[in-house]
């Protein structure tokens, strides 16, 4: 009764039990040993054959972890380089951008200094504008009271000639009453020549305090716009 499973259990070993078992051993040695051979080989026969699909299975997953690791590493690494090709071409964009803006800042601080020099420019004309308007005004002055010193003085050589012509002429000798006149007429002159020459002195002082005042505020507005 016992025999019996001790075949089946060794033909069942194949290959790695009959390595065990092929020494030329006495019979009754592995007779005497074969349940517990027999139990050895069964457990041993079944933990290889049990693990053989465990290890296969392992194998299956890390290969499985591996490539999928492996993918993840590519996947990333194209990621990566498609980053940088983004962030090159965001740069190359910034780079075009800031050079255009220093361009224009160049040209808006290139048009402030010609705005700025042509406002002096306008300045300096807008000076030497009223500068002739002052000396136009002053040499008409001059040429009015040298007219006006001219007909006095040859009106006043007029009466006095007639005057002496008059002298021994009658009070209601009408050449009398028009040297009356015209002596009347005389005073009033010289009175207005005397009241324009203050007025040209009044005027000439109060030209220069104009632009004094003038060239105050023109300091002030140069000084607040710098």
């Amino acid at each position: 009764m016992k025999s019996q499973p001790q075949k089946s259990v060794l033909t069942g070993t194949v290959a790695p039990t009959q390595s065990s078992t092929s020494f030329s051993l006495p019979t009754s040695f592995s007779l005497a040993v074969s349940s517990t051979a027999a139990s050895t080989i069964a457990t041993t026969t079944t933990v290889s054959t049990t693990s053989a699909p465990q290890s296969i299975l392992a194998t299956s997953t890390v290969a499985t972890t591996g490539s999928s690791a492996s993918l993840n590493f590519v996947q990333l690494e194209e990621n990566i380089n498609k980053w940088a090709m983004e962030l090159q071409e965001q740069e190359k964009v910034f780079q075009n951008q800031a050079t255009q803006v220093n361009t224009w800042d160049r040209l808006l601080i290139a048009n402030g200094d010609k705005i700025v020099s042509l406002n002096n420019a306008v300045e300096r004309v807008k000076m030497e504008q009223q500068q002739l308007d002052q000396e136009l005004d002053f040499i008409l002055a001059q040429n009015i009271d040298t007219q006006m010193k001219q007909m006095s003085e040859d009106l006043k050589e007029i009466i006095e000639y007639l005057n002496e012509s008059n002298r021994t002429q009658d009070a209601n000798d009408p050449m009398g009453q028009i040297c009356r006149i015209l002596n009347a007429h005389m005073n009033s002159l010289q009175w207005v020549d005397q009241n324009i020459a203050l007025t040209d002195t009044l005027v000439e002082h109060v030209s220069k305090l104009h632009d004094l005042h003038k060239r105050e505020n023109e300091q002030s507005f140069h000084l607040s716009y710098e």
